[in-house]
């Protein structure tokens, strides 16, 4: 157990149990929403120094959007890895609206978890906060994709047929099963598995 790891991820735990977030397991906070079962998640990791400086721990902290509905109706179509995912999750610093990018802060002395654990706190609220309002439903992520944000480019710049299936998903909860297969239809990238997988969807959802 890396003692600096704990005590910040504690005095941070604090902070997210006030605002309404339950640990699960050892290094995860999760919201939980009724609507799709939407969960929030923010998750602690640590990686410990090396020589010549193996007193450091850098702490490192993403967040991510789940929807385990999305994840259900995906996985009566195709089961895989992918049907655990989350729809958007990455480091806490790339959903900053400024000075955007990876987070990882160090830490070498006891003395020194509450400045690093109120700079984790900032670094929530500015950005899986962020994350998290901005896309605070199935709707809004869906609009976001339509105009091509770069949060979300995993869905549009770079959609591939595995991908279209949990999109379509999403589709079916926000709307109905016909806009799914209409946007399916549409959108999906060709694919030999395309008639098949809407076959699927037709008696799957």
């Amino acid at each position: 157990m890396n003692e600096l790891f704990e005590a910040v991820k504690s005095k941070v735990g604090e902070f997210l149990i006030d605002k309404e977030y339950i640990k699960r397991g050892e290094n995860d906070f999760v919201k939980k929403e009724k609507l799709h079962k939407r969960e929030e998640v923010i998750t602690f990791s640590s990686v410990s120094g090396k020589a010549p400086r193996p007193d450091i721990t850098s702490i490192n902290v993403s967040s991510g959007i789940y929807y385990k509905q999305v994840n259900s109706l995906d996985k009566k179509i195709v089961k895989d890895f992918l049907n655990s995912y989350p729809i958007v999750s990455g480091s806490i610093g790339h959903f900053k609206n400024d000075n955007s990018g990876y987070f990882s802060i160090p830490i070498d002395d006891i003395s020194k978890v509450d400045i690093v654990s109120k700079e984790i706190i900032k670094n929530i609220e500015l950005g899986a906060f962020n994350l998290f309002n901005k896309y605070s439903s199935i709707k809004d992520i869906l609009t976001a994709i339509d105009k091509k944000e770069e949060w979300l480019k995993d869905f549009h710049k770079f959609l591939n047929f595995r991908e279209s299936i949990k999109l379509a998903a999403m589709y079916n909860l926000a709307f109905d099963k016909n806009k799914a297969i209409e946007w399916f239809i549409s959108t999906a990238p060709d694919n030999t598995k395309k008639e098949k997988t809407l076959d699927l969807i037709q008696q799957e959802w």
